[in-house]
């Protein structure tokens, strides 16, 4: 894909679990072009979080989340 087509870019980590004790990292890695993008996989995966995250509800630790040149 293309620099110019590439609507969402999603370079991010994020712990996941209770502050006390993270039960892992979830490294996402996500390029996405203008459209419908499905994000799909088993329960407990990381599809809500990595959502969350996009729509700015949770923070991650560490990365980037850019759409378009914001």
């Amino acid at each position: 894909m293309s620099p110019e087509t590439i609507a969402l870019r999603a370079h991010f980590s994020k712990q996941v679990g209770s502050a006390s004790r993270p039960s892992l990292t979830l490294s996402v890695d996500l390029e996405a072009g203008p459209g419908v993008t499905v994000l799909f996989g088993p329960s407990g995966a990381g599809k809500t979080t990595i959502l969350n995250a996009i729509g700015g509800i949770t923070r991650p630790e560490r990365g980037r989340i850019a759409l378009g040149n914001t």
